[in-house]
């Protein structure tokens, strides 16, 4: 009878993911899906939480006990919540991909309609610079070959075709290079990752975390959400 107990005991017991912040939040769960910079995290109400991997201090595995797993299984229908922690985005990358191709610093930041606004003016810009382009050369080699002043008036047109496309091109490009570092500024000010100058050379920031915290006897006690702030020196 001694060995059956034992028995239920030890095959009645399941491992679980406990994953402690460095705010001091403890998230117990199953990892769900793990990359190089984040695991996401599926709670026994059915909740999914992504961390980024920087945020974590120690994972270890614990074995729940049966009592936890019918609590897991009484709780499986209920509305999932997915709370999702956005990395830091870098205004100088942001801009230095719009310098490669206007409205690419844009798609970096997320803001999908703005990349294609400017890579539309960009792809519009470059087909006038080579249509005024073709049409000066085509008609500046009819003008040496002929004399008709007609070809000259149809170059100076394709000309002035060319510099038009030139300079949206410029201006469009300078626009997307500034929105871009902007965009990426105003994204990290929205989640959280904010840095103010001090001097010096040193860059101070303060992030606030949102976790969730599933307790260990989950029958008896509800889950939480907590509230916690995090710090960062740059230099």
């Amino acid at each position: 009878m001694a060995f059956l107990l034992c028995a239920v005991a030890v095959f009645g017991q399941n491992k679980q993911e406990v994953v402690r912040l460095k705010n001091g939040s403890v998230v117990k769960g199953t990892v769900v899906g793990e990359r190089n910079d984040s695991i996401a995290v599926k709670t026994a109400d059915g909740s999914t939480f992504i961390f980024a991997t920087s945020d974590i201090t120690e994972r270890t595995a614990e074995a729940t006990s049966l009592a936890q797993q019918v609590a897991a299984s009484a709780q499986a229908d209920a509305q999932p919540q997915v709370v999702y922690i956005e990395h830091e985005k870098s205004p100088a990358l942001a801009g230095f991909l719009s310098f490669l191709v206007p409205g690419v610093g844009q798609f970096y930041n997320g803001n999908n309609q703005g990349g294609w606004i400017d890579l539309g003016e960009s792809v519009v810009s470059y087909a006038l610079m080579y249509g005024g382009y073709r049409s000066l050369l085509t008609n500046a080699t009819r003008y040496n070959e002929t004399g008709n002043n007609q070809y000259l008036v149809k170059g100076q047109t394709g000309l002035w075709i060319f510099l038009a496309g030139l300079g949206w091109s410029a201006v469009n490009g300078v626009c997307s290079i500034v929105d871009a570092v902007k965009g990426a500024k105003a994204v990290n000010r929205e989640n959280g990752y904010a840095m103010f100058d001090v001097g010096g050379g040193v860059s101070v920031g303060a992030r606030p975390q949102l976790t969730y915290e599933q307790p260990e006897y989950a029958m008896q006690l509800p889950a939480s959400l907590n509230a916690g702030m995090s710090f960062r020196i740059a230099f």
